[in-house]
């Protein structure tokens, strides 16, 4: 299968993940009062616990998948700035800021964007791999949709 194969059903996917969340009126991990158990019943609570839980797992990975596929908004090289933030095309990096940087783990791999977010802690960190210096690195940040 080719990777466009891959992402056209990845995103057909989606789509009836999202139908499906939608038509049980999932949002946020909240009790699904569209639907109807009885209560009393032990095993269709059980299996109204199950899926919640199931439900929340689907909406992190639409939460992902639709991430994915959003354009790349900025590219450039991560340096320290005079606020002693890194920044990239302009982009100041505070705490809780999501980025994506271009990581090689090793000669032998690939390199690989990676994302995740920075943070401080005696100084800035790129969360997914907090010994890694910054300074230098391709970064990246995705557009985002409210």
């Amino acid at each position: 299968m080719r990777l466009e194969e891959l992402t056209a059903k990845i995103k057909d996917t989606n789509q009836t993940i999202k139908s499906l969340l939608r038509s049980v009126g999932y949002e946020y991990e909240e009790y699904l009062e569209s639907v109807q158990i009885d209560e009393g019943n032990p095993d269709e609570v059980q299996l109204m616990t199950e899926y919640m839980k199931i439900l929340k797992r689907l909406d992190e990975v639409v939460g992902i998948m639709d991430y994915i596929h959003q354009p790349i908004a900025n590219e450039g090289t991560l340096h320290m700035n005079q606020n002693g933030r890194y920044e990239f095309d302009g982009i100041e990096l505070t705490c809780g800021s999501p980025v994506e940087i271009l990581v090689q783990d090793s000669e032998d791999d690939p390199p690989e964007w990676v994302a995740s977010r920075i943070e401080a802690d005696n100084g800035y960190y790129f969360v997914a791999r907090r010994r890694m210096q910054l300074e230098g690195k391709r970064a990246r940040r995705r557009e985002r949709k409210w």
